[in-house]
């Protein structure tokens, strides 16, 4: 009977990582998975029989974190065939009373396009980005070490980040609010931040995604 160091149940997204990192470590391993199609929740698939040629992303519609690590890089899967291929502008979320939000790329472009309707939401998304943006580049570093390995967090970051870690958390002010943040809704959140709800609308989408505490509308 054969034998395997590890035996990983699930051929999703995070079990192919986590089987391809034990092999590249020497490890033999066995994959199982119950479907014919490997990627769980990161397939695109033919689900139409009439239209074979139209494939769909069936759950995973953003691949965020994915770019945020090394995966990419150090498992060689550009080497294999992997290819984004991104568009711009990248969200459109037209309004029931005709507005819509229409992100591109560029911040100056979509802040032009949001002005068009507010300067001062315009003006709001231009400071919203600017601070998360800053708090992502801030935990990356956590996400990429081993659990509780000081060194490694610590080695992950250099003086940018630690700028962006110390504009975030750097104060008793800044970590009070930086937690309030995290433990607020994205209804409250986004309340806060803008007045026009054809921007509140997709920001909330992306907000619920991203795991924020969840309140009666969303």
């Amino acid at each position: 009977m054969q034998t395997y160091d590890v035996i990983i149940i699930g051929a999703g997204h995070n079990g192919l990582v986590c089987a391809s990192y034990l092999l590249k470590a020497g490890y033999t391993v066995l994959l199982l998975e119950k479907r014919s199609v490997p990627g769980g929740a990161a397939t695109t698939e033919a689900v139409i029989p009439e239209l074979p040629e139209f494939k769909f992303n069936l759950c995973a519609i953003d691949h965020e974190f994915i770019h945020l690590g090394p995966v990419v890089e150090e498992l060689e899967l550009g080497k294999y065939g992997l290819e984004y291929l991104e568009c711009d502008p990248v969200v459109f979320c037209p309004h029931p009373d005709g507005k819509y939000f229409l992100a591109h790329k560029s911040l100056e472009k979509t802040c032009a396009e949001i002005a068009r309707y507010s300067e001062r939401d315009a003006k709001k998304y231009a400071e919203y980005t600017d601070y998360w943006q800053r708090a992502l580049n801030a935990m990356v570093p956590m996400f990429n070490a081993p659990p509780k390995s000081i060194i490694d967090i610590a080695g992950n970051y250099n003086i940018d980040k630690l700028k962006d870690l110390f504009s975030v958390i750097g104060s008793p002010d800044k970590t009070l609010d930086f937690v309030r943040t995290m433990m607020t809704s994205a209804e409250e959140l986004l309340n806060e931040w803008f007045d026009e709800e054809f921007l509140k609308a997709p920001l909330a989408r992306l907000s619920a995604e991203l795991g924020a505490p969840p309140s009666q509308k969303t």
